[in-house]
């Protein structure tokens, strides 16, 4: 019996030189960079809107908290130059 070869289904996605664990964390720097940018898109959206809107104080602290956390994860990938980006944005509020 000859054995047969399955294809991985994310097999394409990677080279022979390719590490998967390092194309994933490229993956999911990418998904959190468009969920920031998704983010930023609106709120200023809401802002051309509403340009006297007040955000509640807990609102803020509670957006502030969770970007907070994401830049902790962010700085875990080596990116620091964005992460203090974010930080400096952050810090305003």
């Amino acid at each position: 019996m000859k054995a047969q070869i399955y294809n991985r289904p994310h097999s394409h996605y990677f080279t022979k030189n390719e590490n998967p664990e390092g194309n994933m964390k490229s993956i999911q720097e990418e998904r959190l960079r468009v969920s920031l940018q998704h983010r930023k898109d609106i709120e200023n959206i809401v802002f051309d809107v509403f340009p006297d809107i007040e955000l509640p104080p807990t609102l803020i602290m509670q957006c502030k908290r969770e970007l907070e956390d994401m830049i902790r994860r962010l700085r875990c990938t080596g990116n620091d130059e964005f992460c203090d980006e974010l930080k400096t944005i952050i810090d305003k509020y």
